[in-house]
């Protein structure tokens, strides 16, 4: 143990001193790098940095809404009140969790795949060897899919090969010039990094949800393709990661009673991960959209175990995390599977195929004996249940700005955002460039990097 907490103080003291930005954090060569596959392993199991995402996104998103004047009382309220009234400039020089955690975390990997490299690969270590070189491809891919969800544009094929992705670091050591990659080359190197993934770690976990196995690859691997709209991709995948096991929870099982009735690795968790800490999840003054809450029919089960009445009437808290705590979760789980095959079947027209999917999963949403399968007339109407279901059961779980992106390409589904908060009005128009979050000013400083218009 000794061991592994010096390991995790020297890798966190890799540091960035206030005059470097992350791009260019590397290892000092005084330091000691772990060089043993269980040192490699800790560093990896290091939950408290491999397994936290972004959590900026969900306060600009139309699932949510602050009580007039809550902005001041935020833990962060330049960034988070900001984002919330989606204004030009959200950093105001301040540095930004999302940039900085997760190339925190595509270092820590960068560092792992170079030193496993130098371990010999032998017949009585070849189990551990290909969980650690496959986990960290994952969690590079991840981070790398995490990056590009906030600060790159929703994906379209025209224009992917000239708009602008994310830097692609892929070695500990600094890369000067590391300019920014288009968004085609970044989904290629995601996808790339959970090729490698795939072919090393175990079908499943069953007690550790906190590390990567083929199941959260082949769930992260259908994300990838339909935010690409690659949808009979996306099926594949999302199949496959179903195949590997898990059980939906029964609402009907779940005390509505409970301050927070799902719990954390229940059967559902296929990958755990949590966002980072920003206050507006947890505050009594972040409510959950009226007209949301509203479309929760009588007998949906998900309304009670999500939403609990607020101190101001008529407005509810949400409570759903599968972290069952205060902390948001943003990992990987087998509802959002389950909503991702469904989209993806009834996209390519597989409509009977695709509703009978999503029927599958409400079931076991509603009061026992209460839920009628959902009849859809034709692909337009089965995508509109679907996409609304998707949005009904991923609330507050990371997904609904990256949705609000994608969707706003689509003339049906395009949606503008409007706010009234301290006597003035806000709005976000679809395809706005206020989308992209912008990149800190400190990296910009100091790496040649375009920055994002807003």
């Amino acid at each position: 143990m000794k061991t592994y907490i010096k390991i995790y103080i020297l890798l966190l003291s890799m540091g960035i001193s206030a005059c470097e930005g992350f791009l260019d954090a590397k290892p000092e060569k005084s330091l000691v790098v772990p060089s043993e596959l269980n040192e490699l392993q800790a560093l990896l199991d290091n939950g408290n940095t491999m397994n936290v995402f972004s959590g900026i996104s969900d306060i600009g998103t139309d699932d949510l809404e602050l009580e007039e004047g809550a902005i001041s009382g935020l833990s962060n309220p330049v960034v988070e009140g900001n984002s919330y009234l989606w204004k030009p400039d959200i950093l105001e020089g301040f540095g930004f969790t999302e940039w900085n955690g997760n190339y925190t975390r595509i270092l820590y990997s960068n560092v792992v795949l170079e030193q496993i490299e130098r371990i010999a690969l032998t017949e009585a270590n070849q189990t551990e060897w290909n969980l650690v070189k496959g986990s960290a491809l994952f969690y590079r891919a991840a981070s790398f899919l995490d990056l590009l969800m906030v600060f790159g544009p929703a994906y379209q094929e025209a224009t992917a090969s000239s708009e602008l992705g994310i830097p692609l670091r892929l070695s500990p050591e600094v890369q000067f010039e590391l300019e920014r990659s288009t968004v085609e080359e970044t989904y290629s190197r995601i996808i790339e990094d959970l090729e490698g993934a795939y072919g090393l770690l175990p079908e499943r976990y069953s007690d550790y949800a906190t590390r990567p196995s083929k199941q959260a690859v082949t769930a992260m691997f259908s994300m990838v393709y339909l935010y690409r709209g690659d949808f009979q991709s996306s099926e594949r995948y999302a199949k496959e990661s179903l195949s590997y096991g898990g059980e939906l929870m029964d609402f009907n099982t779940l005390d509505p009673s409970a301050r927070f009735p799902v719990s954390q690795f229940n059967t559902e968790v296929v990958f755990h991960a949590l966002m980072n800490s920003y206050s507006y999840i947890r505050q009594q003054t972040t409510y959950i959209d009226g007209e949301l809450v509203d479309s929760y029919q009588e007998g949906d089960l998900r309304k009670n175990v999500f939403f609990t009445p607020a101190k101001k009437e008529g407005k509810f808290n949400f409570r759903g995390n599968y972290s069952s705590g205060t902390r948001g979760f943003n990992g990987i789980a087998l509802d959002e599977i389950y909503l991702i095959l469904s989209e993806s079947l009834i996209r390519q027209g597989k409509l009977e195929e695709g509703m009978d999917v999503l029927n599958e999963f409400l079931a076991t949403r509603w009061s026992a004996n209460t839920f009628q399968p959902i009849q859809a007339e034709n692909e337009v109407e089965a995508l509109e249940i679907v996409l609304e279901e998707r949005r009904k059961t991923l609330v507050m779980r990371g997904r609904r700005w990256a949705d609000l992106k994608r969707l706003n390409l689509e003339d049906r589904f395009r949606k503008t955002l409007e706010r009234n908060y301290g006597g003035q009005k806000y709005s976000l128009e679809p395809g706005s460039p206020r989308y992209v979050y912008p990149i800190p000013e400190d990296e910009i400083s100091q790496n040649p990097i375009v920055q994002n218009s807003r």
